[in-house]
């Protein structure tokens, strides 16, 4: 019976183009909600009274992690990668 229902699941991922690579989607997904939530708490520390300079400041100090992050990102992106 899960052999059926994996075919079944198969032709179905095949040919709709919603279901098609769904953990493909699943992860670009989780990735751009990370970005945003990222962006959105950038915002808000360099407008906190706890940034030392503000924004100008924060910025230059987060491009280093910001590289690190999106080449892990990008490496993710690689290995999950259909080939």
């Amino acid at each position: 019976m899960s052999e059926q229902a994996d075919d079944g699941r198969s032709k179905v991922e095949a040919s709709h183009p919603i279901a098609k690579n769904p953990a493909v989607k699943g992860v670009s997904c989780g990735i751009a909600f990370l970005a945003v939530i990222a962006l959105v708490a950038f915002i808000v520390w360099s407008m906190s009274p706890l940034a030392p300079i503000g924004i100008a400041y924060s910025a230059v100090g987060a491009i280093p992690w910001l590289l690190g992050f999106g080449v892990l990102l990008l490496m993710l992106r690689l290995f999950t990668r259909k080939r």
